[in-house]
């Protein structure tokens, strides 16, 4: 299948989306829109996947240490945390899909479950919110001035430990765990597309042209 994307463009010539499309010998092919609870499973799966792939891809720019400010890496950092999260956090006025938990980390003789819930306190008390993580350590501290200098307060400071990025070996962990929740969202897809292929079987070829775009 040869998909294709086509700029659309306002009345002064400037791309305001792209229209993405399905090509056939040189021909763009018409569609028909998939509605209903088996296609929003499918999406909401598809979109799941997508966002994960998206975590994989930003731990490999965080581990080939191509962006070297700190700032900008804890942005991607705390990205990748977001995105993974989202993926479990309740979407019923959204996407309507979300990731079990049990079923995703069932029968696991690994420390993947574990490790999901460390990524999920690091979403929940880090990246999104301002919790207790230990990604992120701060204290009001009083600086005393050295006894040899003469006792005396000198002054408050803040002391921050934060994680603009993970180690070497946390990139590998977390990259495990995420192709690890890839491979079982690809196992539901599969199913789901079955089903949706089944449904579709039944429906008449000419009905499907005179519902095209």
């Amino acid at each position: 299948m040869n998909i294709v994307t086509i700029p659309v463009v306002d009345e002064k010539g400037r791309i305001i989306r792209t229209e993405v499309t399905v090509e056939f010998e040189g021909e763009i092919c018409p569609y028909v829109s998939v509605e209903g609870k088996t296609a929003k499973r499918l999406l909401g799966h598809e979109i799941i996947k997508r966002d994960l792939n998206t975590c994989i891809q930003i731990l490999d720019v965080l581990e080939s240490k191509c962006i070297i400010d700190p700032i900008l890496q804890n942005a991607l950092w705390e990205s990748c945390i977001t995105k993974y999260g989202r993926c479990f956090a309740d979407s019923n006025m959204g996407r309507g899909t979300q990731l079990d938990v049990k079923a995703i980390f069932n029968g696991d003789t690994t420390d993947f479950k574990e490790h999901h819930t460390y990524l999920i306190n690091e979403r929940n008390n880090f990246s999104a919110h301002a919790g207790n993580s230990e990604s992120d350590k701060y204290e009001l501290r009083l600086a005393l001035i050295p006894e040899s200098k003469g006792k005396e307060k000198h002054g408050f400071y803040l002391s921050r430990d934060i994680v603009f990025s993970p180690t070497p070996e946390a990139i590998c962990a977390h990259r495990r765990l995420i192709v690890h929740v890839i491979m079982r969202v690809e196992l539901k897809l599969d199913l789901i597309y079955q089903r949706l292929k089944e449904d579709y079987k039944k429906i008449d070829v000419d009905e499907l042209y005179n519902l095209s775009k």
